[in-house]
């Protein structure tokens, strides 16, 4: 009985969330390659550097 009230605690907590991201036309995930950024850009050790021949 107790995973019974678990499971329902667990679709209306989803439900909530998604009908109150709805609401602000936010999302709750950045999916796949684009949430790969940095604010500051990332720069390479100079002796990582190759050298010019």
């Amino acid at each position: 009985m107790l995973t019974q009230w678990q499971s329902i605690e667990y679709i209306t907590a989803q439900n909530f969330d998604r009908r109150a991201f709805d609401y602000i036309n936010g999302i709750t995930v950045v999916p796949g390659a684009i949430g790969a950024f940095r604010k500051k850009p990332w720069k390479m050790p100079e002796d990582l550097l190759p050298t010019p021949s």
